[in-house]
C-alpha cells in the first residue's frame, strides 16, 4: 500500500479529523513526510485540510474520490467495529474476565430503552452508559449507503454530550452504586474528556475507554476493575 493510501485510510477509520504529528505517530514517520503528503491529497481533493484553527487539521470530504488509482470508499476497510453494539460486547467480555456478573444489558439493535449494562461483583453494583462511534455512513438499514453530512468526529461530540447526560442521570438515580461511561478509544473522544478532566472525579463518574483489541482502561471515579 503506498503512503497515500496509509494516510487516507487511516483517516476513514478513525474517522476523525487528526494532525499531521498525529498521523505521522499512527504510522510511525516523520512530520515532514506526513505534511507534504497531506498537502498534496488537499491539492488534490482527496482529503480537507482545516486551518480554521492551529494545529491544521486534515479530514475526508463527504465522499472519497478515486484520484490517481487511491482505494474507493468501498475498497477501504474498517480497522474495527466500534458501534454501540460492539464496544459494549467488548466491555461485557470484559467485566465477566474480572469477576462481574451481568444483571442486564441493553439490546442496541433495538434501540432498548434504559440503562445499556448493569454488573454485580460482591456488594457492589455499576451502572454503565455506552456510546459507540459514528462511520462515515449511515448504520440505519433504511438509509444504507447514503454519506452522512456531519463528520463522524463532529456527531462523536455531540454524542458525547448525550452520554455524560445520561451518566448524570444515573449519577443521581444511584447514589450509593458506581457509575460509568463506556466510550470507543478514538482521539474525539480523548480530547472531548481532556476538556472536561477536572470535574469528572467530582461527578463520581468512571470513564472506560474500550479499545479495538478489547484491551479497556478505566479512568477516574470509583476503584473499579483492573486487567488482568
Amino acid at each position: 500500500m503506498r503512503f497515500e493510501e496509509r494516510v487516507v485510510a487511516l483517516l476513514r477509520a478513525s474517522g476523525e479529523a487528526m494532525t499531521d504529528a498525529e498521523i505521522a505517530r499512527a504510522l510511525g514517520v516523520v512530520h515532514q513526510q506526513v505534511n507534504a503528503v497531506c498537502r498534496r491529497l488537499a491539492a488534490a481533493g482527496v482529503i480537507v485540510r482545516d486551518d480554521a484553527g492551529l494545529p491544521v487539521r486534515n479530514h475526508l470530504p463527504d465522499s472519497l474520490r478515486v484520484v490517481r488509482g487511491l482505494p474507493a470508499p468501498s475498497e477501504v476497510r474498517e480497522v474495527a467495529d466500534v458501534s454501540e453494539r460492539a464496544v459494549r460486547q467488548r466491555l461485557v467480555d470484559w467485566l465477566l474476565a474480572d469477576g462481574w456478573k451481568v444483571v442486564r444489558v441493553a439490546d442496541a439493535r433495538s434501540r432498548e430503552r434504559g440503562t445499556d449494562v448493569v454488573v454485580e461483583r460482591g456488594a457492589r453494583t455499576l451502572h454503565v452508559e455506552v456510546e459507540g462511534f459514528p462511520g462515515s455512513r449511515y448504520a440505519d438499514p433504511a438509509r444504507a449507503g447514503e454519506v452522512r453530512r456531519t463528520l463522524p468526529a463532529v456527531q462523536a461530540r455531540s454524542e458525547f454530550a448525550a452520554a455524560l447526560l445520561k451518566g448524570l442521570q444515573l449519577r443521581q438515580a444511584h447514589p450509593d452504586d458506581a457509575v460509568a461511561l463506556a466510550l470507543p478509544d478514538r482521539l474525539t473522544h480523548r480530547r472531548n474528556l481532556e476538556s472536561v478532566a477536572s470535574v469528572f472525579p467530582r461527578m463520581g463518574l468512571t470513564v472506560f475507554l474500550v479499545g479495538d483489541d478489547g484491551a479497556v482502561e478505566a479512568r477516574w471515579g470509583d476503584q473499579l476493575p483492573v486487567q488482568r
